[in-house]
């Protein structure tokens, strides 16, 4: 159960920052806080508004869409240059699924 709690918040990640580069580590933090918390809000939405009637359909696949994309952009940065871009789209798809 503890390594798929690693593998989920990659942890292995996280210890490959160094360790001199708190900023880094602390915005990893943060990000991964934010990603878990958008995915999570958004299924639930969207669960929700599946029920409702033809437009909730449309939304809640695309709350769901946006979703699958925010865990793609988490799982798929491998270098810790590339997470300005992580970050960048998924803050660009929270707001988005925010209004």
């Amino acid at each position: 159960m503890r390594n798929l709690w690693h593998r989920l918040t990659r942890q292995d990640f996280y210890n490959g920052i160094p360790a001199d580069q708190t900023l880094m580590r602390h915005q990893f933090i943060i990000f991964r806080i934010f990603v878990l918390a958008l995915v999570v809000s958004s299924t639930i939405t969207a669960t929700k508004l599946i029920g409702l009637n033809a437009w909730g359909n449309v939304v809640g696949i695309g709350l769901i869409a946006l979703a699958m994309i925010t865990i793609g952009c988490f799982y798929l940065a491998q270098r810790t240059e590339r997470l300005k871009y992580s970050y960048l789209i998924s803050l660009s798809i929270g707001c988005l699924i925010l209004h």
